[in-house]
């Protein structure tokens, strides 16, 4: 299938689930039963199809589909762009997070809602926990922007966790973030697992591979 096809097929599929995208928006924009916020709600809801609707002009131009290369940058150089005016527009939303208590209890629906904390993150994410399983890269990091700031705390460990456990992933990390750091702390200097996204700070209780086990 050529890259075209491909960008056809994103594109349809964005499309298709336009509707449960804008009923999620519209729950997350109402405040109160006698309250909403309408131009955050319409700034929200449209990114989406404004970047489709870019997206299908630049894949349409008849130069850009003889340059693979040029062509994917564009799409990229877009796609990045709606992103960053996704967070704008969640920004204005006046958000206080409040302690959540993994009520379902179940390893899948805790792992989602801290992923959901990590998915927003624009600037710097650390990670305290003397039990850091190599796990945690392929779980959490591998959908954070190149250029946040990755500080991972944890002790030296054996071949199960710790430094010793992740220092292969750990050395990969390394070639993907601009700014990136293992930490070894000694084991008497780290208990509980926190988390910071940004200057969110969330406790975790068990740690981020075990929440809700």
């Amino acid at each position: 299938m050529s890259p075209l096809n491909d960008y056809r097929i994103a594109i349809a599929k964005v499309q298709a689930g336009d509707g449960a995208w804008r009923q999620q928006v519209k729950k997350f924009t109402t405040f109160a039963p006698d309250m909403f916020f309408n131009q955050e709600h319409q700034d929200i809801s449209h990114v989406p199809e404004r970047c489709w609707g870019i997206l299908k002009g630049i894949i349409n131009d008849p130069v850009l589909q003889n340059d693979p290369s040029q062509l994917k940058g564009r799409v990229e150089h877009e796609v990045a762009n709606a992103r960053e005016r996704f967070f704008e527009y969640i920004d204005r939303i006046p958000i206080k997070w409040e302690p959540v208590v993994f009520e379902a209890n179940t390893p899948f629906t805790s792992y989602m809602r801290i992923k959901e904390s990590i998915v927003a993150v624009k600037q710097r994410l650390h990670y305290f926990d003397r039990y850091l399983k190599p796990d945690f890269f392929p779980l959490f990091l591998a959908s954070v922007e190149n250029n946040v700031s990755i500080r991972l705390v944890t002790t030296t460990g054996n071949t199960q966790y710790g430094v010793s456990s992740v220092a292969a992933m750990s050395r990969l990390a390394q070639q993907q973030f601009a700014d990136y750091q293992l930490i070894e702390a000694a084991p008497t200097d780290l208990h509980d697992r926190n988390l910071r996204v940004d200057n969110q700070i969330f406790s975790l209780g068990p740690g981020i591979d075990r929440a809700g086990k």
